[in-house]
């Protein structure tokens, strides 16, 4: 065998090793179909996360969400609406609001005897005595929200930010030394501050706002109180009357199970529909919503604030803590106070409520106690 046979045979041999060792375990399929897998997990993984950002208690990440996809509400006043029922703690939530001064806040603007004296005044635009009582406040919720047009409070001697104080304090709460006492002053403040927070009682359904024009379009942002309906409807009784629907009268005594019970299911049905819409929430109100409980706000009063203010995606006042502190260490001292021993509050309604009572009230709000965690007592 001559040399340049061996050398053919060579060159083949080679050949074929690399063939064998590089070539065939090239599946452009195989390969193809793994960076497919890599990518596809990858995307998976980002969706998730844009998910999390989207639904996530961090405002910072609902802001990022927001900026990203060019949510222009973000740049608009905000507005605060606190919804619940009476003799649930709304008193203590709004003074977390109150108590700062770079919020106007609004006691319960929603009552009914103030909304129609404003309509008798023509002071509610579009809204008349033909109208029912959820058209006019809708319609006075609308030009607060979308106008700042604020009539004189029934209540405004309630908020602490628009109070004359020392010249310093007037500075905080109106830009001068001066107190500002001008009719229009409610309208002024409105628009100065940063935040608006308006504590209504007597909206009855969260639903209710969509009746309001632009809201969907305004920086709004909705925090839901819910309380143990045992401890609500004992706190009612100190009142001799049960409001059903904020309204109507019903005598306290004499007290039966019958007339507690019609007194809860107004209560619990309110508050079950509320929780049912908030828990498919509409797009508008996506990351714009919280619930907080009573039993939160008793217990650790100080984190609910840092809550509260961080889903707003604000700075919580410096002197907040000694206003909590001291507002939760204190003895009840009257059905307005809201300065009072929280943690004994909790547990006031087992000593107070006879066993038939409790069974009233659990029975119709079976649902609503479901949800919330609450078990049935056990005397």
């Amino acid at each position: 065998m001559n040399i340049s046979k061996l050398f053919k045979y060579a060159i083949i041999i080679i050949a074929t090793v690399i063939l064998i060792t590089f070539i065939l375990p090239y599946n452009p399929e195989e390969i193809y179909n793994n960076q497919t897998v890599v990518q596809t997990e990858q995307s998976s993984q980002l969706d998730h996360q844009e998910r999390n950002n989207i639904h996530s208690d961090s405002h910072s990440d609902r802001e990022a969400h927001h900026e990203a996809h060019g949510d222009p509400r973000s740049s608009k006043k905000m507005y605060v609406i606190l919804v619940t029922g009476f003799r649930t703690g709304s008193t203590f939530l709004g003074e977390l609001f109150n108590q700062n001064t770079d919020v106007l806040y609004l006691f319960e603007p929603f009552h009914q005897n103030h909304i129609k004296a404003l309509v008798r005044d023509n002071a509610i635009h579009g809204a008349t005595e033909e109208n029912t009582l959820l058209e006019q406040r809708t319609a006075y919720l609308d030009q607060m929200i979308n106008n700042c047009q604020v009539e004189w409070p029934m209540f405004g001697g309630m908020s602490l930010g628009m109070k004359c104080g020392s010249a310093e304090e007037n500075m905080k709460r109106y830009g001068t030394p001066e107190c500002d006492k001008a009719d229009k002053r409610w309208d002024k403040q409105c628009t100065r501050r940063d935040i608006v927070a308006l504590k209504l009682i007597r909206l009855q359904r969260i639903q209710h706002l969509e009746l309001v024009p632009g809201i969907k379009d305004a920086n709004v942002y909705v925090i839901h109180l819910i309380r143990d309906p045992r401890g609500t409807m004992n706190s009612r009784l100190g009142f001799g009357t049960f409001y059903l629907d904020d309204i109507e009268n019903l005598k306290v005594k004499p007290l039966t199970p019958e007339k507690m019970g019609i007194a809860a299911a107004n209560l619990c049905d309110r508050e079950w529909d509320n929780i049912q819409y908030t828990e498919k929430l509409p797009d508008w109100l996506q990351g714009r919503f919280l619930r907080v409980t009573h039993d939160e706000m008793s217990l650790e009063p100080i984190k609910i604030a840092e809550r509260v203010y961080e889903f707003l995606g604000k700075k919580i006042p410096d002197d907040m803590s000694d206003f909590l502190i001291s507002h939760t260490t204190v003895k009840e001292k009257g059905v307005l106070n809201t300065s009072r021993n929280s943690t004994e509050v909790l547990e006031k309604w087992k000593n107070n409520l006879k066993p038939d009572i409790v069974r009233a009230i659990e029975d119709k709000c079976k649902n609503v106690m479901d949800f919330m965690g609450y078990t049935p007592h056990q005397p």
